[in-house]
């Protein structure tokens, strides 16, 4: 047992005397806790105390054992002498004073409950529980505080609960559906599109009578027969060609014209007999 107690009393806080009455109502929390759960005579609770008292807050002890006849021998009045060193004298009306002003506002439910807590704890009064159950409702909402009224509850344990559940089952809903319509959706990425073949007519070439030229984008049939390429004409090909004529000498040829047959219509005979009347000598 004895050995338990000291484990649990290396795990305690200590207090160095900064003053910070939330650092030192929150070791006077530990303490108490450590003393009611170890059945401990006044004489060691003070004694462990005195252990957890660092720096500045362990001289301030000692200093007082020494000015004061006899001792304090119990944690009751310990905890008095340090109180009136480290905490001030306006500390309980400022807490009772923002305790009494809390309100909801924009805070979760389950926030709200923790502050109220914290301030039921810190300014440390004792009132009826329909007293502080008035405070709890009365920095509720309207929503809230109006189900606290209509369903009857009337403690203050019932009160935590039901606001906290009361506000998960009505507001998420609503907020998700909100944040959807709200949250931008991200950019929509399109397949790379693929080239639309090009299937406008074949125009007239202006230079060359009857010949078709393919309009821009389609690919070319057209076939040069001096260097078997496509997309051109013999009379445009700009590969040069090698020609032997009949003596042996070489040459080369720049621009081979295409014959192409185009009848006259309109010098045609109207007969057989003018035909034949033409092609006599």
């Amino acid at each position: 047992m004895i050995l338990e107690i000291l484990s649990s009393t290396l795990r305690l806080p200590t207090f160095d005397g900064r003053l910070d009455p939330k650092a030192f109502t929150d070791w006077i929390r530990e303490m108490d806790h450590f003393f009611e759960w170890y059945n401990l005579s006044d004489d060691r609770k003070v004694r462990f105390a005195k252990m957890k008292l660092i720096s500045r807050a362990k001289l301030f002890w000692q200093s007082t054992e020494q000015r004061q006849q006899p001792p304090a021998t119990d944690w009751v009045e310990m905890k008095e002498i340090l109180r009136e060193k480290y905490l001030p004298q306006s500390y309980q009306g400022d807490m009772l004073d923002k305790w009494n002003n809390l309100r909801q506002g924009s805070k979760p439910a389950a926030e709200y409950v923790a502050q109220f807590e914290e301030y039921l704890m810190r300014c440390d009064i004792r009132e009826d529980e329909r007293m502080t159950l008035s405070r709890f409702r009365q920095g509720l909402n309207d929503d809230l505080r109006k189900e606290l009224v209509l369903r009857e509850v009337d403690t203050l344990d019932q009160a935590y609960t039901f606001v906290q559940n009361y506000e998960m089952v009505s507001k998420p809903s609503f907020g998700r559906r909100f944040e959807s319509r709200n949250t931008p959706r991200p950019p929509t990425t399109l397949p790379p599109s693929r080239p639309v073949p090009n299937t406008s007519p074949l125009l007239r070439d202006g230079k060359e009578k009857g010949i078709l030229a393919e309009s821009p984008g389609m690919k070319s049939t057209l076939q040069c027969y001096k260097c078997q390429g496509f997309g051109h004409k013999a009379a445009n090909c700009g590969n040069r060609t090698l020609f032997v004529n009949s003596q042996g000498q070489n040459y080369e040829g720049d621009v081979i014209e295409e014959q192409l047959y185009e009848p006259d219509l309109e010098n045609l005979p109207e007969s057989d007999e003018d035909c034949e009347a033409e092609m006599s000598p």
